[in-house]
């Protein structure tokens, strides 16, 4: 908790602290219009982290000379949610080696390599998935193959747009779809489609395709 005087800006040091310490707390102060602020949670500098819901909130005060004044303070989350959909038709229609959370403009091997990883053990982790605000260039890599055909590799991304929205909840699925010849993802990222096509040529001779 913060209280501020708003005329200079000026920290009331007996009333900012751990909620559990000033809770309950009177102070004298001068009449005038004070800010409070209260902030809940820490992602420890992490752009992706579990179960790490932040909240954040203000509200201003005026406190008229022999009175009591009280301030409400009403706060909301102050990052973002992941969530997968549909995630167990996607894991019954390919082998997922790679799962991971990146910041980057281009996704390289070394970038997909050093990322939050989100699967292992064949399976999503636990726990709910949380993006930090401000954050540019967020995405989420998905890597592997297809269970009717190992050869056919791919890599596929879910771009977060816009994470200063605040308590916004990125709901993303994948749809799968393969012909002899190609391969189409769609990732749908809150109701923006984006599709990743894969051509896979095939030589009646040799039965190993070839994707460009």
């Amino acid at each position: 908790i913060t209280v501020k005087k708003k005329s200079d800006n000026s920290e009331i040091n007996k009333l900012t602290g751990n909620y559990s310490t000033i809770k309950g707390k009177q102070v004298a102060v001068d009449p005038g219009e004070y800010s409070l602020s209260a902030t809940y949670g820490s992602m420890n500098d992490q752009t992706f982290a579990y179960d790490s819901p932040c909240f954040t909130g203000s509200a201003n005060v005026e406190v008229v000379k022999g009175k009591l004044a009280t301030g409400q303070i009403n706060c909301t989350l102050s990052n973002s949610i992941i969530q997968f959909e549909n995630f167990t038709t996607l894991a019954n229609q390919v082998d997922i080696s790679k799962l991971v959370a990146v910041v980057s403009t281009n996704v390289s091997d070394a970038v997909i390599n050093n990322g939050f990883s989100l699967y292992e053990n064949n399976t999503l982790k636990p726990g709910i998935l949380y993006v930090q605000s401000n954050v540019s260039d967020a995405k989420i890599v998905l890597q592997g193959s297809l269970k009717s055909d190992s050869r056919v590799t791919f890599t596929a991304e879910a771009k977060l747009e816009n994470t200063t929205d605040a308590a916004k909840v990125y709901k993303i699925s994948y749809n799968i779809n393969s012909t002899q010849g190609s391969l189409t993802i769609d990732v749908n990222v809150n109701g923006k489609v984006t599709p990743t096509s894969i051509e896979v040529n095939f030589d009646p001779y040799n039965p190993t395709p070839s994707q460009e």
